[in-house]
């Protein structure tokens, strides 16, 4: 029987440590001592557990009102087993704590103001004596406050802190109640100098030096401009080296037009050593019109997808490797780069390049194109009341053609944001018209999108449960060429109720009391509500589901879960995955590890960079022009 430890409600372990608990609960008397460390922490594990309702279904209502009241009886004891803790056994009880529990030791002793009772000298001891207690005191506040210098001076100078400096201040954390407390007593010029000793040092990681070179500074955290420079120094010395070492996947992206007998328009075609073709049919390319030139940006470039959305934003479910998630660490703003992100932003690039040399091929320009499809194809089609928009001439320089593209994507924004606030756009009004920021753009569409309460557990537990691999639920044969999960085993597999572990079954009765899944006459799982899975599928692989693009019984359902309070909606053109990517790409409003193309090229000074990477700038933003063209046409095509 392993240690009862909670840690969260909805972690997977829950029935296991209820089970485990179980025992505890029915033996327990109150008439004798329970003194022992371990046995405390446990009740205090179990007590946390009942405060959050958790519960085994195998447990009578009886059971729970008598194991309720048994937990009831707990919290003397706990109390009763800290208030004896002082400088005489504090030591050879800590001892005694089993690795599973010494986080939970902590946060009793915090809670009940041990720190009253035991010595700054006590906790130096067990700092030098064990590696790693550092971490768990500083998530205690009034620990960090109680033993101040005593965690400055183990702090200050050892660089193995580095993380927990950077944790507190920088870094992204999974677990925001993990983030730790630094003590007053360590100086901005003690943090510096705890800076300077880990970049001096003979290996520091790269993504730590990054994120030095590119931190902001704060009332907290002040890193001088000789460790900002060292950092990237060294950041630069050890991604060479990297490298040059490193088994590398590499990929190369060739593009080819041919003219092929078929009806396929593009296809992408992939060879050895991650060779990829991205190939053109230019038998059918020919017969298209302007209007289908620029559409193909959506049905055959895929720069948007069916739902309307930005297909290059980072994707949680889709772009992550497993690998790159689990290493390096994150700033807090920092936006998620892979590899398979790298590849579907180079694909994008390539592709907006070779239309506009396929365009030039067949004597149109894109630019004028784009301007064709904004003044007059909205306007004739929807009836959307579009401006002037005046892109740069050919024989300008690249450098020109941005800055005269950027304030042309704001105009077309700002007008739009107008349109949808007003339902028409007043030409006088519009000069004096603020607008808003390019993200918070406006909606035509009531209810454009919708999102997941934060911390509603009715939303991300079923999607957890049903939709990420690792939940321990799929039954799917092996080389089953998709995520293994159970929704994909419901659908591909019979599987049975009872084919599932015990500890598995409970997770499966949520889903049947929720009304997602259900039983066939022969015990075989089956979906129940399609709708809602739906609805929570979109919410696991895009963050955000699009109203007006699903069917109607999808829809009906969204204003079910908006009725229980499991959702809420946002009218913005851009849901908030693109308002992330296009922060990332145009400016450092939210993340600073973007390009930035607004920021660098409308302040006045020109980037310092080689030609190809101004073309780069300038292909990024024809795709977010075209994107923002896109949508706005979806809407009036949707509001009709």
């Amino acid at each position: 029987m392993g240690r009862v430890v909670f840690y969260t409600a909805s972690d997977l372990s829950t029935t296991g440590h209820l089970q485990d608990a179980e025992p505890i609960l029915r033996g327990f008397d109150t008439g004798k001592p329970h003194d022992e460390v371990n046995e405390v922490l446990e009740m205090y594990n179990i007590q946390l557990y009942f405060e959050v309702g958790c519960a085994l279904r195998t447990w009578t209502d009886d059971d729970k009102n008598t194991f309720k009241e048994t937990v009831k009886t707990f919290k003397p004891f706990i109390v009763a087993y800290v208030n004896g803790l002082n400088d005489d056994n504090f030591t050879a009880e800590y001892e005694q704590v089993e690795e599973a529990l010494k986080s939970s030791f902590w946060k009793v002793f915090a809670m009940y103001r041990a720190y009253e009772r035991v010595s700054p000298e006590q906790i130096e001891y067990v700092l030098k004596k064990e590696s790693g207690v550092i971490d768990m005191l500083l998530e205690h506040q009034v620990i960090v406050k109680a033993y101040d210098k005593v965690l400055g001076d183990y702090m200050r100078g050892n660089r193995d802190c580095i993380e927990l400096l950077l944790s507190a201040f920088l870094l992204q954390l999974d677990n925001p109640d993990k983030k730790p407390y630094v003590p007053s007593s360590l100086t901005l010029k003690d943090r510096d100098e705890l800076i300077t000793a880990f970049v001096d040092s003979s290996t520091p990681n790269i993504s730590l030096l990054r994120i030095i070179e590119q931190a902001k500074d704060s009332n907290d955290l002040q890193i001088s401009a000789e460790n900002r420079l060292k950092a990237k120094r060294k950041a630069e010395n050890q991604y060479g080296q990297m490298m040059e070492k490193a088994i590398r996947f590499p990929y190369f992206i060739s593009i080819e037009l041919q003219n092929s007998p078929k009806d396929w328009a593009v296809r992408l075609m992939t060879g050895v050593n991650n060779d990829y073709k991205l190939c053109y049919n230019e038998r059918l390319l020919k017969e298209y019109d302007d209007e289908r030139l620029i559409t193909m940006f959506a049905d055959h470039y895929e720069y948007i997808d069916k739902t309307m959305q930005l297909t290059m934003p980072f994707n949680y479910v889709t772009d992550m490797v497993l690998l790159e998630f689990l290493s390096g660490y994150h700033g807090k703003r920092d936006y998620p780069i892979t590899s398979a992100f790298n590849f579907k932003q180079q694909m994008a690039v390539m592709q907006m390049s070779f239309h506009r040399q396929y365009l030039k091929g067949r004597g149109k320009r894109l630019e004028n194109l784009l301007v064709w499809f904004y003044e007059e194809s909205l306007k004739n089609k929807y009836g959307y009341p579009s401006g002037k928009m005046r892109l740069a001439a050919e024989g300008v320089t690249v450098v020109e053609k941005i800055r005269t593209l950027i304030p042309e994507i704001e105009a077309v924004l700002k007008r739009y944001d107008l349109y949808a606030n007003k339902g028409r756009v007043d030409e006088g009004l519009l000069d004096y018209y603020k607008g808003v920021h390019f993200t918070e753009t406006k909606s035509v569409l009531a209810k454009k999108y919708a999102y997941g309460v934060d911390g509603s557990r009715d939303v991300f537990l079923p999607i957890r449960l049903l939709f990420q691999p690792g939940a321990v639920m799929d039954r799917l044969p092996d080389g089953f060429d998709g995520e293994r999960n159970l929704f994909n085993t419901i659908r591909h597999c019979r599987v049975k109720y009872d084919d599932y572990r015990e500890w598995q079954r409970e997770n499966l009765d949520y889903l049947i009391d929720q009304g997602l899944i259900g039983k066939d006459v022969n015990d075989v799982l089956k979906l129940v509500n399609e709708a809602r899975v739906a609805v929570l599928y979109d919410i696991h692989h895009d963050r955000a589901i699009s109203y007006w693009t699903h069917p109607k019984v999808v829809q009906d359902e969204i204003d079910v879960m908006l009725g229980q309070g499991l959702l809420y909606t946002e009218d913005k053109l851009f849901s908030k995955p693109e308002q992330e990517y296009l922060n990332f790409l145009l400016n450092d409003k939210q993340f600073t590890n973007g390009p930035a193309i607004r920021n660098a090229y409308a302040h006045g000074d020109t980037p310092n960079v080689a030609e190809e990477a101004h073309e780069a700038a300038y292909n990024y933003l024809l795709i977010v022009l075209v994107c923002v063209l896109l949508k706005i046409q979806s809407e009036l095509m949707i509001r009709g």
